[in-house]
């Protein structure tokens, strides 16, 4: 429960005690993004299976009326110009037949 009284929470773009990794670390992960209004927004974290594949949480690709994209190679997803970087149209997306939106 939170009143006035509460401390103002300090929100951090990192695991509590995480630490940022370094560039190339982690070749396997993507950024999913979204294009919202004038910009591309990041949804989602997931993982290459293979070189057309990737796997991610269901809740990611909900809305089929946004435009989506993967962005592998990045270091720093804010960086448009950031030379590993590798952009990819996903064709198609699967999703678990029983898989809900209001119950996930």
């Amino acid at each position: 429960m939170l009143t006035d009284k509460s401390d103002p929470v300090t929100v951090k773009p990192q695991i509590i005690g995480g630490e940022d990794a370094r560039p190339g670390e982690f070749p396997w992960m993507i950024s999913i993004q979204f294009f919202s209004t004038d910009k591309w927004e990041h949804a989602c974290g997931g993982a290459i299976i293979d070189h057309r594949h990737i796997i991610s949480a269901a809740h990611c690709w909900f809305n089929k009326k946004f435009t989506y994209r993967v962005v592998a190679g990045a270091h720093n997803i804010s960086d448009e110009n950031e030379p590993s970087r590798q952009i990819h149209e996903p064709c198609r997306f699967h999703q678990h037949p029983k898989w809900n939106y209001y119950i996930s």
